[in-house]
Parts: structure tokens; C-alpha cells; sequence
């Protein structure tokens, strides 16, 4: 299954804002957090194959609801972008032509028993794989199916036959959609638990691991305090394109961007190694810029790269004024530096931004990029805080070939009127808004009417001037 880390980048708007130098710029400061209730123990399952975390998607679920002991196992179907996925988990392995391997079985049985419950929609069936094994070649495979709703815990039986022969070796397991015809539905779910093997009368695990899935493997990612990286997407297989390392310029650690290929249920996904200064939205995948008011000159820093081939690391930063794009700084690191180099970028800046946003791409896998002492120099840095008293103003897009907007914030309600001049000084237009209430406003700017040229908007909230250069292309 493909699938493709999507960043859709919005920006932070603001009426209270909180200047701020970067934080961890060092990389000194990590935590490891755990995501979701983790998979069962021994068991192969949808989190454990696919590799990767998806936002809002629970596949697999442990539940206190148990028929035996104190929790069960619940398989979902789900929706993972614009396809539908059923949910499994399997002892024995995966292989390119299917389930492979197996758990080390000589037990004689003549049925495979389970509790179960389950609501499985429209003509959905969940499905139970059993398959006996000597020597590497199947003696019995069967492929048992449930359907409908079943909403208490029943037992349910299926028998298998061993041909006289004694396995050395078995495969099991559950899905929550039909393998047989590739169905599934969205919201189907399945429950299991009490697991065990029948022969004759006499009932036995047979020596298979956590039976009743009360045994389960967490799921944890180790971060850089207030940056974003791709580790918890990856964490359910250990795979990590953000590392910590003691290989640091100053302090005690530094962090390695490492991007790469995951194996993904039979298939190989590329990894970015992504590091973000920025909010992440998983549900609605979009990334947002930090409060920062202050206005550097700089953005400083040292970096090892150890490209695989030819390749190019990236280091980006925009800065935003209520929505508007106001500066920006951008390196690219090419050559190869096996030891520590300084690097100084310089910031374009337009306007006293509210937020930043820095995103650090690694290049391409087997690359490895090393960062470390992070940090924005020159201006105001380190302004602590500041209150929108007066109210503050910025235009977007801009530049532009169109119709603009006057973005305000207004910490109360106030009168608002704007003039607009060419470079010359010529009056091109002007308009009283009057009165608005406290909050964010988008004016409208009809600039499409104006000649290519640069153009200053003087605004005027209560009294207090702003001004602010628009370029028309």
C-alpha cells in the first residue's frame, strides 16, 4: 500500500502574540511519546505490516471488552485516504506471494475454536485463515468466514483436518473483510479473543502466543522538544528518519535526518527525512508557523552532510504577518562536510512578522544530514512579548497579479481606512471602511486594475498609522 506524507502548509493567525527565541535549537531536549495502544505481542498485524501510522485511523484496537481475561482484539475497517482497508493480524510471516513461515506446531488437533463478536455491514464477511504445514508444504488451508452482527460474545468453531499427518508448523489468522474477494467496508469491525485449538474434547492453546491478547507491544517515537518530525508515522516498525546522536558541535546531542525506503507490505516507500518547526495538524494534515515576533537579520547554524550521491539538502524558512507572507530565507547545502560547518542565512524581511515556519529537508535516501546549534540573530530576538494594543495590518498575495487583500487584527473594535500610492507618490485610491469589530478582517484590495509597479497602502487604524509596500507583476 502507498502511500505518500502530504504537507499542506497554512500559516498561523493570530491577535495575541508571544515573541520567542527558537526553542531546542541545540537538540538537547527530547521525548519519547507513545501513540495509540500499540499492536498484540508476537503477533503480525495491519500497524506492524504497513509500517506507518495514519492520522485519525485506528485499524487495530486493544479492548477492555474480553470474553476471557481482561482484554480482546478488535479488527476495523477502515478508510486510509481514498482507499478502504480491512484490518488483520497473523501469526506466521508475509511474504511477496502471501502469508509465509509459520509458528513451530506438532499439537494434534481437529478444529480451531475462538470467541468472537462482530458487526460486519452489507454482504462483508470477516475471515479466519488456518493453515497446517510439514516441511514447508501445506496440508490443510482453510479460509472460514463469518457475516452479519453478532453483539455478545459467542463461540464459534472450525474444523481442520491433518491427513494423518503430524505438522511441524501453522499459520492463523483474523481479517475484518473478505480476503477470498478482496471486499471490505467501511465500519465493519471484528472482535477476537480466547484463542485455542480442539481435539476430540480436550481443548488447548497448543503452545500459540498470547492467546488472548492480553499481551501488547507499545508504540513510541523519540521527538526533539517543539519540532516535528516523521517518526511517529513510522514508529510501529522502529523506523525513524529523525535520530538523536552524540556526535554534536556544542552540547549534548545533535539530530541526523536520515530519509530512506520502508518496507511496506511487500512494497518500498520513500521516507523524507523532514524536520519542522511548526504545528502538525494529523487529522487535516497541514503544518503551521509558531509565534515569533521579533526580526532577525540571520538564521545561524552547523551542519555535517553526507549526501548519497548527488543530492541536496534544504534548509527554508518563511515568516508571516495575519496570513501574509512577509520574509523568508532559504540555503542549500550540496557539497559534502564529513565535519561540522557554520552556516549563515541571510532573512528578507518585509514587515515585523507573527509566526515562522522552518522546514529542513534531508535529500534523498541514504543521504544523512546533521544539524545542530540552531538559531536567529540581529534585530529584536528575543522579545518576549507583545500586545496588539493598536491593531496590525499585512497584504496578501503579495506580490501579485490580482485582486489583494488587507488582512487586520484588531484587539478592539476600531475605525479602519486605507490610501494607496504609486512609487511616485501619485494618489491611486482610497477607502474608508469605518467602524469594525474586534478580530481578524479581510479587506479587499482591487489591484488587478493597477499597472505592474510597486505601490505603498498606507493604513490607518485609530488613528495609528501602518505602511506597507504592495509589488503588482
Amino acid at each position: 500500500m502507498k502511500k505518500h506524507l502530504l504537507l499542506i502548509i497554512t500559516i498561523l493567525s493570530t491577535t495575541l502574540l508571544f515573541g520567542q527565541d527558537l526553542q531546542n535549537g541545540g537538540f538537547n531536549n527530547w521525548t519519547t511519546n507513545t501513540h495509540g495502544g500499540g499492536y498484540p505481542t508476537e503477533w503480525i498485524s495491519s500497524i506492524s505490516e504497513y509500517g506507518i501510522l495514519f492520522p485519525g485511523v485506528y485499524m487495530l484496537e486493544k479492548s477492555s471488552d474480553a470474553s476471557n481475561l481482561s482484554s480482546s482484539l478488535k479488527l476495523n475497517t477502515s478508510v486510509i485516504g481514498t482507499d478502504t482497508t480491512f484490518s488483520f493480524a497473523l501469526i506466521g510471516g508475509i511474504g511477496n506471494e502471501g502469508p509465509s513461515g509459520g509458528l513451530p506446531f506438532t499439537t494434534a488437533i481437529d478444529s480451531v475454536v475462538f470467541d468472537a463478536k462482530f458487526d460486519l455491514l452489507e454482504t462483508d464477511s470477516a475471515n479466519v485463515l488456518v493453515i497446517l504445514k510439514n516441511g514447508g508444504n501445506p496440508i490443510d488451508m482453510q479460509i472460514f468466514k463469518v457475516g452479519g452482527t453478532q453483539s455478545n460474545w459467542t463461540r464459534y468453531s472450525f474444523p481442520v483436518n491433518q491427513f494423518n499427518l503430524t505438522p511441524d508448523s501453522l499459520i492463523i489468522g483474523f481479517t475484518s473483510g473478505d480476503i477470498d474477494n478482496n471486499q471490505a467496508t467501511p465500519g465493519s469491525w471484528i472482535m477476537i479473543d480466547n484463542l485455542r485449538f480442539k481435539d476430540g474434547t480436550t481443548e488447548t492453546t497448543g503452545g500459540l502466543p498470547n492467546p488472548s491478547f492480553e499481551n501488547w507491544t507499545p508504540i513510541t517515537s523519540e521527538n526533539p522538544d517543539g519540532w516535528y518530525t516523521y517518526n511517529e508515522f513510522t514508529s510501529p516498525t522502529g523506523f525513524a528518519t529523525a535520530v538523536k546522536t552524540a556526535s554534536a558541535s556544542e552540547g549534548s546531542y545533535a539530530i541526523e535526518l536520515r530519509p530512506d525506503t520502508l518496507q511496506n507490505n511487500n512494497d518500498r516507500n520513500f521516507i523524507e527525512g523532514m524536520l519542522i518547526y511548526g504545528y502538525q495538524d494529523l487529522a487535516n494534515q497541514t503544518i503551521t508557523g509558531k509565534p515569533f515576533v521579533a526580526s532577525p537579520t540571520s538564521f545561524t547554524g552547523m551542519y555535517k552532510w553526507a549526501p548519497n550521491g548527488t543530492d541536496t539538502a534544504n534548509i527554508g524558512i518563511v515568516f508571516t504577518l495575519l496570513g501574509s507572507y512577509v520574509g523568508y530565507a532559504n540555503l542549500e547545502i550540496i557539497n559534502d562536510q564529513a565535519s561540522f560547518t557554520a552556516f549563515d542565512m541571510p532573512i528578507t524581511l518585509g514587515d515585523a512578522p507573527d509566526s515562522v515556519l522552518i522546514m529542513i529537508n534531508g535529500g534523498k535516501a541514504g543521504s544523512v544530514l546533521t544539524i545542530d546549534n540552531l538559531a536567529f540573530n540581529g534585530g529584536n530576538v528575543g522579545v518576549k512579548s507583545i500586545q496588539l494594543s493598536e491593531g496590525t495590518s499585512g497584504i496578501y498575495p503579495n506580490p501579485t497579479s490580482s485582486d489583494s487583500h488587507l488582512r487586520i487584527g484588531l484587539t478592539q473594535a476600531s475605525t479602519v481606512d486605507y490610501t494607496v500610492v504609486n512609487a511616485l507618490g501619485q494618489f491611486i485610491t482610497a477607502k474608508q471602511i469605518g467602524q469594525k469589530d474586534a478580530g481578524v478582517h479581510s479587506l479587499l484590495i482591487n489591484s488587478s486594475t493597477y499597472k505592474p509597479g510597486v505601490y505603498f497602502v498606507k493604513v490607518t487604524i485609530d488613528k495609528k498609522e501602518t505602511t506597507h509596500k504592495l509589488i503588482v507583476k
